[in-house]
């Protein structure tokens, strides 16, 4: 296996944070961002521009590869609430099922029928296919379409001898959420970790973990995918706490 990384969604959120986190342990990045904005200045990791909404960027970018890494991440995400559309046909939702869904299901079978060797392949699902609430149905939607074109690829990884994963984590620690609690513990008077756990509690009663995800954990758990090879193939991976519920 080299020790390359290809990071499909890597310019922002979890797929940015797991991009430095590889890159400090050693690997080389390849990022995939969209082109709707450049994408961050990160050390040791090169770009490839790619809409996930247009099949003719798609192809172009799994053609550009002379070799296709051995690891993948599908970290893509689409969010209608706050994303706007490329330069792709629809709305925001028919925009979410071909960047979260089609899109990256394509994109990922064609790196695999590119490739001389097996390939070990991660894609980052939602939490939120499970109880999507108006605002967030569209974007569930698309993960949801994710995960069933990905059960889809395992046939075509048994018989290259590679293996293709889901990974689906839970609330998630970020800049934005822990300025949002921060800004809550001061007006509330409450300790920032009792109501990170209150907030948690109050979206599941049944979640075992009442704290924020932390990006190295999800490094850790999708090094942990990689390390067991075709084993791997067709398996899920939570790290939620059995949520199983969208944080909201």
């Amino acid at each position: 296996m080299n020790n390359q990384v290809l990071i499909i969604g890597a310019s922002r959120g979890l797929g940015l944070d797991l991009a430095r986190l590889f890159i400090e342990q050693g690997s080389t990045v390849i990022g995939v961002h969209s082109g709707l904005s450049g994408p961050p200045s990160v050390e040791g990791m090169t770009w490839m521009e790619c809409d996930l909404a247009e099949s003719g960027a798609r192809r172009r970018a799994a053609e550009s590869l002379d070799v296709v890494p051995s690891r993948i991440i599908f970290a893509a995400a689409f969010d209608p609430r706050s994303d706007r559309p490329s330069s792709g046909e629809g709305d925001g939702v028919t925009q979410s099922l071909l960047v979260n869904g089609a899109g990256g299901y394509d994109i990922l079978k064609l790196f695999i029928e590119k490739s001389d060797s097996p390939l070990s392949i991660a894609v980052v699902g939602s939490e939120a296919i499970y109880t999507p609430d108006a605002g967030s149905a569209g974007y569930a939607a698309g993960k949801a379409a994710l995960k069933v074109l990905t059960g889809a690829l395992t046939d075509l990884c048994r018989s290259r001898g590679g293996a293709v994963f889901e990974v689906i984590f839970g609330a998630l620690n970020s800049e934005q959420r822990r300025e949002e609690f921060a800004a809550a513990s001061v007006k509330y008077k409450v300790g920032i970790e009792e109501l990170v756990s209150r907030t948690l509690a109050r979206a599941n009663p049944e979640s075992r973990i009442r704290r924020f995800i932390e990006p190295s954990e999800c490094a850790r758990l999708i090094s942990c995918g990689f390390d067991l090879g075709d084993v791997a193939n067709g398996a899920s991976f939570r790290l939620d706490g059995g949520s199983g519920g969208a944080f909201r």
